[in-house]
């Protein structure tokens, strides 16, 4: 039996303006919710590709839906023709399901089937999709939905170890906190960061640039940072001689499913077999916490 892979992307929603503040702030996965639940095919365009995202139903906290590109194939038409070339519109897809649930760390939370001949970032095509489905949506005006990659924490650390001796900076880009749910100094002080200056992200750099950066293990803020950042709200880069900026967040969280149950859990009518199919997806999420 053949299986398919899923990569796993965070939501994160933060208010876009200071001016948002005035209003009733909603709990920020029913915003999720909501941009991801169209009733109609949602196209749109990127880099000159059109694209369209389709729900197909909604089970529980789950949004089951695809994402495609369109594209043409030539074809050779019937002999009558002459075998004529005929032009025919396609559109190769992805499965792709929203997890819209308060809990953490599996809700809020995006799989994507993992298929490079259509998408080799999905992450962009999605974030493209909240821009575009925010401007039609009145509810989502005020609100930026910031989108990035679940990631394995061990990474970090493997490339650090092989780098050593030539990294001259390390640079932390953090998202203001709104899903995490993490009881550490850091977080704290994201939140204060985020109510004193309505900032909705933060840079943190440490830099030797002679290449002998220290980056201890034992490090209360350089772990924190680093889980902070590979559970999704952040980004994680270093500068090494001779090779330039390098992105320490490389090992994106992947989980698999049998390739069948991928048409199952969208053409099924039995709840329970589509929310059972979508646990067991999102379980491997369990094990970040």
């Amino acid at each position: 039996m053949s299986n398919t892979k899923f990569n796993f992307y965070k939501v994160s929603v933060e208010l876009a303006d200071i001016l948002s503040l005035l209003r009733q702030e909603r709990p920020r996965n029913e915003i999720v919710a909501e941009a991801f639940s169209v009733d109609e095919p949602f196209t749109f365009t990127y880099q000159g590709a059109t694209l369209a995202y389709v729900v197909h139903k909604r089970v529980d906290d789950y949004i089951i839906a695809s994402l495609g590109k369109r594209s043409e194939a030539e074809l050779s038409g019937p002999p009558a023709t002459g075998f004529e070339t005929i032009t025919q519109e396609e559109w190769p897809h992805v499965l792709v399901i929203i997890n819209t649930s308060s809990s953490q760390p599996l809700g809020q939370t995006i799989a994507v089937q993992k298929n490079d001949q259509i998408f080799r970032s999905p992450m962009n095509q999605l974030k493209k999709y909240t821009e575009e489905v925010s401007g039609i949506k009145d509810v989502l005006d005020g609100y930026e939905l910031i989108i990035n990659s679940v990631t394995t924490r061990e990474s970090f650390w493997d490339i650090v170890r092989a780098k050593t001796g030539r990294i001259q900076k390390l640079t932390f880009d953090l998202a203001a906190p709104n899903f995490l749910g993490l009881n550490t100094a850091l977080s704290d002080s994201m939140r204060e960061i985020k109510d004193q200056f309505n900032a909705t992200k933060a840079t943190v750099s440490i830099e030797n640039p002679e290449g002998s950066l220290r980056i201890p293990n034992t490090s209360n803020f350089i772990n924190e940072a680093v889980e902070y950042a590979t559970g999704g709200a952040g980004d994680i880069k270093l500068k090494v001689q001779e090779e330039g900026i390098v992105d320490a967040k490389r090992n994106k969280v992947t989980a698999q499913i049998a390739t069948v149950d991928t048409r199952v859990v969208i053409e099924t009518d039995n709840v329970q077999t589509a929310r059972t199919i979508c646990d067991r997806l999102f379980s491997c999420l369990e094990d970040l916490e």
